[in-house]
C-alpha cells in the first residue's frame, strides 16, 4: 500500500463564523453551531431558521406571561435551576415596559392632555378645543398653547399694519377688509387664547393678556408674547436682564418646553423605564438589608423585584390594551382593584420566595411598601427635574 503524503492530506474545513477548525463532513460547526452552508443561505433556510427562532422566543414568552401572574413561581422556577424555560429578566421587563409605555402614550395622546380649569363657561366648541360645562369643574382639551399664542400673535401683528398704510389707504373699508380676513384665519386661534386667559388660573391671570409670567422661588418674570414668539430663549435671557445661573437654565428650559411639549411629554415617558429600573436596583438592596439573615445574594432579590415589576406592568399593559380595543375608560375601581391585588401579590410572592412566618413577612412588607412609596416618589420627582433640565 502506498504511503500518503502529509502534505497531501486536505486540509480541515474552517467554520465562516468563528474560524474554527470543523470535522470534514460536519453539518455544523462544534464551536459556534453555525451551519457549514460556505456562506449560501437558501430561501428555505432563512425561513426555517426564522420560525425557529420566533416560536421558541414566543413560546418562552407565552410561558412567563400568565406564570407571572401566579406570585413568586417565575422566581422560584428561576433559582430551582430552570433559567432555560423563561427568557431574560431585565430583557422581559423592557419589552414589557415598551409595550405599556406605547399603550399609555397611545392613549393619553387620544384622550389630549387638555388644560383643567374652574369657572362657568357653557359649552363651546372653537377648532379643536371642546370645553365641557359640568357643575364647578370646566375641561378644555387638545390645546397647542404655544401655537394659540403664535397664532395670536399673528392676528395681532396683521391688524397692527393697519396703522403702517399710507394714509390715504387707512379707510374704514380697508379696516373691515383686513379684520375680516384675520377673523377668517385666526379667529378660533384668538378665541381659544382670550378663553385660556379668561379662565385660566391665578398665574396666567396676573400675567395678563399680552404677557406670560415665569415664577421662580422668590420672584415672578413677565415675558411679553411677542417676545416669546419672535426671540430664541438666549435673546429673551439677555433682553430681560436675567443674570443668575439657575434662573437662566430655568428660562431656557421652560420656554423650550413651551414651544415643544410633545417632545417634552415624550422624554418624560421614555425615562420612565430607566426610573423603575433604578427604583428596583434600589428596593433589590432594601430586601437585601431586610433578609441579610437569609444568607441570599443581592441578584437573587434584584431578579425577584424585576419578576414582580414586570408582572405588574403586564398586567396594567393588559388593562390599557382591552381600553384600547374597545374604546372605553375603566372606571377608577377597576384599576384601585388591580393596583390593590398588586399590593396583596407581593405579599404572597415574599412569603413564598423568602419562605418566612406570616408575622414576619406581613411586617416586612408593609416597611417595604412605605419605602417603596417614598422612593418612588423621590426617584419620579428627580427623574422629571432631569429630563426637564436636560431636555
Amino acid at each position: 500500500m502506498e504511503e500518503i503524503i502529509e502534505s497531501e492530506v486536505p486540509e480541515k474545513p474552517k467554520c465562516l463564523n468563528c474560524d474554527g477548525k470543523m470535522p470534514r463532513k460536519a453539518s455544523f460547526c462544534p464551536h459556534c453551531g453555525q451551519r457549514n452552508n460556505q456562506g449560501r443561505v437558501t430561501m428555505k433556510e432563512l425561513l426555517r431558521r426564522f420560525w425557529s427562532n420566533f416560536s421558541h422566543l414566543d413560546s418562552k414568552f407565552v410561558k412567563m406571561c400568565w406564570q407571572l401572574l401566579i406570585p413568586g413561581k417565575v422566581t422560584l422556577e428561576y433559582f430551582a435551576g430552570r433559567q432555560k424555560r423563561y427568557p431574560h429578566p431585565v430583557q422581559f421587563f423592557f419589552v414589557v415596559m415598551f409595550f405599556f409605555l406605547l399603550l399609555f402614550s397611545k392613549l393619553s395622546d387620544g384622550k389630549g392632555t387638555g388644560l383643567n380649569m374652574t369657572g362657568n363657561s357653557g359649552e363651546f366648541n372653537i377648532g379643536q378645543v371642546t370645553v365641557q360645562d359640568g357643575k364647578e369643574e370646566v375641561v378644555i382639551k387638545n390645546i397647542d398653547f404655544f401655537k394659540t399664542i403664535e397664532r395670536y400673535v399673528q392676528g395681532r401683528q396683521l391688524r397692527g399694519a393697519f396703522d403702517s398704510l399710507p394714509t390715504e389707504w387707512r379707510t374704514n373699508t380697508t379696516r373691515l377688509a383686513i379684520d375680516s380676513v384675520v377673523n377668517l384665519v385666526n379667529a378660533p386661534w384668538e378665541k381659544q387664547f382670550l378663553l385660556v386667559q379668561a379662565m385660566g388660573n391665578d398665574s396666567l391671570q396676573r400675567g395678563g393678556v399680552d404677557t406670560i409670567p415665569l415664577n421662580f422661588v422668590d420672584r415672578q418674570i413677565k415675558i411679553a408674547i411677542n417676545d416669546l414668539v419672535a426671540l430664541t430663549p438666549e435673546q429673551i435671557i439677555e433682553k430681560y436682564g436675567i443674570t443668575r445661573w439657575g434662573d437662566r437654565i430655568l428660562v431656557k428650559q421652560g420656554i423650550k418646553s413651551l414651544k415643544d411639549t410633545n417632545s417634552l411629554m415624550r422624554s418624560y415617558t421614555g425615562s420612565f423605564g430607566w426610573t423603575v429600573l433604578v427604583l428596583i436596583a434600589f428596593m433589590s438592596l432594601v430586601l437585601y438589608l431586610m433578609y441579610w439573615r437569609r444568607k441570599r445574594y443581592y441578584v437573587e432579590h434584584f431578579v425577584f423585584l424585576m419578576h414582580q415589576n414586570s408582572g405588574a406592568f403586564l398586567l396594567l399593559t393588559f388593562g390599557l390594551l382591552i381600553e384600547q380595543c374597545f374604546s372605553f375608560s375603566f372606571p377608577p375601581v377597576v384599576w384601585v382593584s388591580i393596583a390593590s391585588w398588586l399590593a396583596i401579590a407581593l405579599l404572597i410572592a415574599m412569603k413564598r420566595f423568602y419562605r418566612q412566618r406570616w408575622p414576619k413577612t406581613v411586617a416586612k412588607w408593609l416597611i417595604y411598601c412605605f419605602i417603596y412609596l417614598i422612593c418612588f416618589s423621590l426617584f419620579f420627582i428627580i427623574s422629571l427635574l432631569t429630563v426637564f433640565l436636560i431636555f
